[in-house]
């Protein structure tokens, strides 16, 4: 006796959900099992509730085809199989063997069917063999009384382990769709088995062949990184960011094989012997699973964000490596942490001499060594507000990124790396030595990052330390017995002491002319003495700022009261070449600096004298009174309106005292952009398959605004490109060592990209899916074993090296049209699929009966 439906489902909750409940509101006395018997079966999806509380969904299900599939036609004559069903006559079609994205038409070879789950996995599931009878009992009564010619199923147990049972009920034949659990042999047992099942009445030599597609899942597992490179190993290039995977990136690379459509007896396998070797398969295809893990560049990103959120963020570099003479508790316990983690991961603390020192070398080269021209790198991020690529600052940031690595170098690595760099600056501003720089003598550029305007400013102050030397003792040689000195014996690079003002010589008197560069260019002669020619002096340089240098600045201007305070606060530098001007052209005049200062304040006719505009002719303007005080004084002897001196200073004081979390926000627009360059130039040749310009919208706009958050976004946009990158050249390489010489590495790309392509499509299908495909779909072989590729895979794959790293999967689909259950029956299409590998077994049935001539 049969229980109850409402007492094989009384363990379950309401169920909440978003689909409407379908129930039979009737005055009628229905028993549950009517109830469930005389649903309608038209609706793509129903919920059919049972008692109180559980509930059973139903779908209709019209399986998207793979391209090029076909499937058996329904269109038949009728002496012709007519008595079968559409879905009875797609049992014997070998295209939907090892079909992808459906298990269910993967493991019973139906294209569209009805198929019962329970509303909530665990609540509703069906567990029992009555459970499962009870339904199934229902599916044959409620497909017999309403016609209904398709194959409907009941998922029995856990989801994930993919056991279906039904039934197919027409008008002329019974198909029985069931699913064991058990373990048999290989082919030739399985076939056995199959004969069983089937119990053929006639004999086998009247009966039709049985037919076997069999297809071999080769997976191979590469070798990981670790198992390469020593973990303490210093194997970044420090010529750029760090790059690369601290895992193994491929999880398996599958070699699908396949013999479509055999004779039975025309392959053999047993437990002792196989004719199934993949070399000598019909058909190839590939694909590839990969791991899903970062890669060292997004790491070492992300731990440059999280710097501001730790324990050190509020210490600076001096404290941290406890080169202060005093530490507070604090900075203690940060200290004996960081030497803690540095040596249980084996590292040197602190970092070796000759570590830094090769560091120092990349971030500040000489002159004399290498060095790669600007114009020579394509840059698609030249617009975003950073470094330029190969800058100092750019530089610092691929080193800086590389203390970064835990993995490689202590917690402290990148406080190390920072101390040493101002140090090694100190020691530039208190020599003369040449630093080789891009923008050694460019004042500061407004759309770079602060921290490259901050070196450019650096690089003004020591160019102009080594211009005023220079200038100074050029003006030595000239001045000779003049009565104008300086003081020698002080220290180079300070204001010389002056003596004199003015020459006891005579304002026209050219031989007291100092400061004189060339001549001006234009024919301009002094307008009181037309003998002699306009010379263009040596001026002062203009006084860089960085950009909070020149805001502060402003708001200083704008502090001001308006007349004659903010007017000499912007004077400096004109009267500072007013002077130098005078002292290049004695017996010059208000006039002849305009014709160089100014010329568009010149009104000049042929046949007269050069005059001054209205402008800069009316009593009290600001130039006049300024040429009046303007002593002649050469430029190398006016005091220095650029302090290289003390800006200088105050750069390297600003440049040591940042703390951890200022420091690294300074480099985040330099890092962040760095990587995206590196994944760019990496990406080049795949666009087909990475999309690089949201990566650069993604940093720019995180440059520009400098918030946490879009550099989280930046850090996504970075993570994905950086592992599509990764994977394509883990699979490129992995192959690559394969490939004979004179083939084609267009095609081993196009392979790589497919096998990428398709990996993500095959993700999209299975997400979220709690019944992952059986089958995937591969990328095609071209040429099989016999082609450049297929000899490529085996020589990575296939080889006896690698057997160690290499399992497989068999799958196995058994056709057979014989006449059942009786020899005066019709034929009827059989089928059967199994999966054995070493950790599981899978066997599905679909057995068609004639229930007429039986």
């Amino acid at each position: 006796m049969v229980e109850p439906l409402d007492d094989l489902f009384s363990h379950g909750r309401e169920f909440i959900g978003d689909e409407e409940v379908f129930e039979i509101n009737d005055f009628t006395v229905v028993t549950q099992l009517e109830q469930f018997t005389v649903v309608s079966w038209e609706s793509k999806e129903e919920e059919i509730k049972f008692g109180s509380d559980n509930i059973l969904k139903m779908k209709h299900v019209w399986p998207v085809y793979e391209e090029g599939l076909e499937v058996a036609s329904t269109e038949t004559k009728a002496s012709d199989n007519a008595y079968l069903s559409a879905q009875a006559k797609s049992l014997m079609s070998f295209d939907l063997d090892f079909y992808p994205k459906d298990n269910i038409v993967a493991m019973f070879g139906v294209t569209e069917y009805i198929v019962i789950q329970p509303g909530r996995d665990k609540l509703d599931r069906i567990v029992t063999e009555d459970q499962k009878n009870m339904i199934i009992s229902g599916i044959q009564t409620a497909a017999s009384s309403c016609f209904c010619e398709l194959p409907i199923f009941v998922q029995y147990g856990k989801q994930h382990l993919a056991m279906y049972f039904g039934a197919l009920c027409t008008k002329s034949t019974m198909t029985n769709f069931e699913a064991y659990d058990a373990r048999y042999g290989r082919l030739d047992g399985l076939a056995e088995l199959f004969r069983e099942k089937v119990s053929c009445p006639v004999p086998s030599l009247e009966a039709e062949d049985l037919r076997v597609s069999v297809q071999l899942q080769v997976a191979y597992t590469p070798y990981s990184d670790d198992d390469l490179t020593p973990k303490n190993q210093l194997f970044f290039d420090i010529s750029d960011v760090p790059f690369g995977s601290s895992e193994t990136v491929i999880e398996n690379f599958t070699l699908l094989a396949t013999w479509p459509n055999q004779k039975e007896g025309l392959i053999h396998e047993s437990q002792n012997y196989s004719d199934l070797d993949p070399v000598h398969a019909f058909a190839w295809a590939g694909m590839t699973d990969f791991v899903n893990g970062g890669g060292y560049l997004s790491d070492c990103l992300e731990a440059l964000l999280k710097v501001a959120h730790s324990p050190m963020s509020e210490r600076n570099a001096y404290e941290l490596l406890a080169l202060d003479s005093f530490l507070d508790k604090e900075a203690r316990r940060v200290m004996e942490y960081n030497n803690r983690k540095a040596e249980e991961h084996g590292h040197d603390f602190p970092l070796k001499e000759e570590v830094i020192s090769t560091w120092l070398k990349r971030i500040l080269p000489f002159e004399d060594e290498d060095y790669r021209s600007e114009t020579e790198i394509k840059d698609p991020l030249s617009a975003v507000k950073a470094a330029p690529p190969e800058s100092n600052a750019a530089r610092l940031g691929d080193i800086f990124l590389q203390a970064l690595a835990e993995r490689i170098y202590p917690a402290t690595a990148f406080a190390d790396l920072w101390q040493k760099f101002v140090n090694e600056l100190t020691r530039y501003q208190d020599s003369t030595s040449s630093l080789l720089s891009r923008s050694l003598t460019e004042h500061p550029d407004f759309s770079s990052c602060l921290l490259h305007q901050k070196l450019q400013m650096l690089w003004c102050c020591f160019a102009a330390k080594r211009k005023r030397a220079e200038m100074v003792k050029n003006l030595r040689v000239a001045l000779d017995d003049d009565d104008e000195f300086f003081d020698a014996s002080s220290e180079l690079g300070t204001s010389p002491s002056k003596v004199s003002h003015r020459n006891d010589k005579t304002d026209g008197d050219s031989s007291a002319a100092r400061g004189r560069r060339h001549v001006l260019a234009g024919d301009f002669s002094l307008r009181d003495f037309p003998d002699r020619a306009i010379y263009e002096p040596f001026t002062q340089e203009r006084l860089p700022m960085a950009e909070d240098d020149f805001e502060a600045h402003e708001q200083y201007l704008s502090q001001l009261e308006e007349g004659e305070q903010r007017t000499e606060a912007q004077m400096e530098m004109l009267l500072s070449d007013m002077q130098a001007f005078k002292a290049a052209n004695p017996g010059c005049c208000f006039e002849d600096f305009l014709q160089w200062h100014s010329p568009k304040d010149i009104v000049s006719d042929k046949e007269e004298l050069p005059e001054a505009s209205e402008r800069m002719s009316t009593p009290g303007n600001a130039w006049l009174l300024a040429w009046e005080k303007a002593e002649p004084l050469a430029c190398a002897l006016q005091d220095p309106i650029f302090d290289y001196e003390k800006i200088s200073e105050q750069i390297l004081y600003w440049l040591a005292t940042r703390t951890c979390a200022e420091f690294c926000s300074l480099l985040h627009p330099i890092g962040f952009t760095e990587a995206a360059r590196k994944l760019c130039r990496e990406a080049d040749g795949v666009e087909g398959l990475i999309d690089t310009s949201t990566l650069i919208d993604a940093t720019a706009r995180a440059c520009k605004s400098n918030t946490r958050d879009d550099y989280l976004d930046a850090l996504r946009e970075i993570r994905r490109v950086e592992k599509e990158v990764l994977r394509y050249q883990a699979v490129y390489n992995m192959l690559e060592s394969g490939l004979a010489p004179a083939a084609d590495e267009a095609d081993l790309k196009q392979f790589v990209l497919d096998l990428l392509k398709n990996e993500k499509l095959r993700d999209e299908e299975n997400s979220g899916s709690l019944d992952p495909c059986l089958f995937q779909s591969g990328v095609p072989i071209i040429g099989g074993p016999n082609g450049a590729l297929g000899q490529a895979i085996k020589d990575v794959i296939l080889s006896k090296e690698n057997a160690d790293r290499v399992s497989t999967i068999r799958n196995y689909v058994f056709h057979w049209l014989v006449p059942r259950p009786d020899e005066g029956s019709r034929l009827c299409p059989q089928r059967m699929y199994a999966s054995t590998s070493r950790d599981e077994f899978r066997l599905s049935g679909s057995f068609t009966r004639d229930i007429i001539f039986s």
